[in-house]
């Protein structure tokens, strides 16, 4: 039977795909995406989609399940299932929406507050690691061409989709 690390590619000669930019985007993101759900898992028992949606409500700005299930590209059911596990660890309550009592409108609880700010400092020293390789110039570089792709320019439109 063969093991997950069997199909794990030490580098991108190895797999033949020096200039794929699909897998190198891919590989790039299963690589930070592995370490900071392993890490957002042992610092809050959230994982790193909890740590999205936690974050997400810090902005402060209150929107309705849906709308922040929209906003960060998660589907109906994953939302729901994700707010109703961080509802019983008691990180959010959901009130009703004063203006449709059949809406709920997810939000932070101090301890929630606690849970992503322990969570977030854990992120950023595994980005660290991730990208310890990297010069400040290119990290930079590497975050604007990121956000570039990722975010699509006002009026533009761009593929949906979930950010986990």
């Amino acid at each position: 039977m063969e093991t997950e690390q069997q199909h794990v590619c030490p580098t991108a000669e190895a797999c033949g795909e020096r200039d794929d930019l699909n897998w190198l985007l891919h590989r790039a993101a299963q690589r930070m995406g592995a370490a900071m759900e392993r890490h957002a898992l042992e610092a809050g028992s959230i994982g790193i989609r909890g740590q999205l949606v936690l974050s997400a409500l810090l902005e402060g700005r209150q929107h309705t399940q849906l709308a922040l299930g929209n906003r960060l590209g998660l589907d109906k059911t994953t939302m729901t299932s994700t707010l109703d596990r961080m509802e019983q660890q008691e990180l959010i309550v959901r009130r009703p929406d004063p203006r449709d009592r059949r809406v709920r409108i997810p939000e932070l609880t101090e301890k929630g507050r606690q849970v992503q700010a322990a969570v977030r400092l854990e992120l950023e020293l595994v980005e660290r690691a991730v990208l310890e390789g990297l010069s400040a110039e290119e990290e930079a570089v590497l975050r604007r061409v990121l956000l570039r792709l990722a975010v699509p320019e006002a009026g533009g439109a761009g593929p949906g989709g979930s950010c986990v």
